[in-house]
This record gives structure tokens, C-alpha cells and sequence, in this order.
């Protein structure tokens, strides 16, 4: 039997922006953001916690505020509505889960989870969405595929360093 995964939409609001989100968006921390919560499950076990954050003038009028997007999701949607799509940068870090995220992840003890920051931007280098994704780190393989760049600055690039 192969692997299932399955995406279930938990909430749809206007939330304040917490500090990371609103750093990568570009608004002011608190600033209501547009979120849409759900959990993939793999196999039945919730591997992953996804949160995705807009601008109120970004999803209003859009299928982002609605249960289904529709074929091609998020970013279809976006490009729909003239936003030319151009570039993603994600900021991946594996950490130890805080106590709501071992419960919501039903992780076993002493697993880890990855935290990743996916940040969307347009062609004119605004950034129109945020993806924070709390990951079970027993259920996930990243597998990159990318063109090496012309030169240096160059996107995409790998930042070795401290953790804080």
C-alpha cells in the first residue's frame, strides 16, 4: 500500500501577524494578516502544520478566502489576480517542538521538527505570501533540484551559520 497525504483546511481568518511573519511580508508585527491553517496528514499521522499568510488587499475578492482555491491552488490564484510570481526563499530550521506541536504532530518522543519559512515574491520583489510550515522531522526528505547560478549573489544559495 502507498503512501497517502491529505490536507485538512482548520481555519480561515484575519489574524494578527506574529513578529516573523510580519517581517517577511513587510507589514508592522500585529498587523492583520489574512491565515489559512490546516494539517497534512501522511498515512494518517499529521506530519505537518501549515500556515499560510496574506496581506488583507493581496486575498480579498480571491478563492484564497475560501475553503477551496480551486486547480492550482495559492499561487494560481495569486497569478489570476496579476500578481507575477518570481522567486521563493525558504528559511529552514530544525528545532526541538514546542508542547502544542508534539500534541498536534502526535510526534514520538524526542522528535524533532523542522520550522520552514517559504516566502513568496513577485516579479518586482515584493513579497506577497508566507508559508510557515512546523514539520515532523521523522516524516520529511528535502530533495532540491535548482539551476547553479551565473554568479555570485546569484539566487539560490545556502547561508551556513549559528542558529542565533
Amino acid at each position: 500500500e502507498g503512501t497517502r497525504s491529505r490536507q485538512d483546511l482548520h481555519e480561515l481568518a484575519f489574524v494578527p501577524a506574529p513578529s516573523a511573519v510580519a517581517e517577511r511580508l513587510g507589514v508592522e508585527p500585529g498587523a492583520e494578516v489574512w491565515v489559512r491553517r490546516s494539517v497534512v496528514t501522511l498515512s494518517g499521522r499529521p506530519q505537518m502544520l501549515s500556515d499560510s499568510y496574506y496581506r488583507r488587499e493581496t486575498v480579498e475578492g480571491t478563492r484564497i478566502m475560501t475553503k477551496n482555491m480551486g486547480p492550482g491552488g495559492g499561487f494560481r490564484t495569486l497569478e489570476d489576480h496579476g500578481h507575477r510570481l518570481d522567486w521563493i526563499q525558504e528559511d529552514i530550521t530544525p528545532r526541538m517542538p514546542m508542547p502544542t506541536e508534539t500534541r498536534a504532530l502526535e510526534l514520538p518522543p524526542g522528535t524533532p521538527v523542522v520550522e520552514m519559512f517559504r516566502t513568496t515574491f513577485t516579479l518586482d520583489e515584493r513579497p506577497i505570501e508566507v508559508l510557515r510550515a512546523v514539520i515532523a522531522a521523522d516524516l520529511v526528505i528535502f530533495d532540491h533540484h535548482f539551476a547553479i547560478p551565473d554568479g555570485p549573489g546569484e539566487r539560490p544559495r545556502l547561508i551556513l551559520g549559528p542558529t542565533s
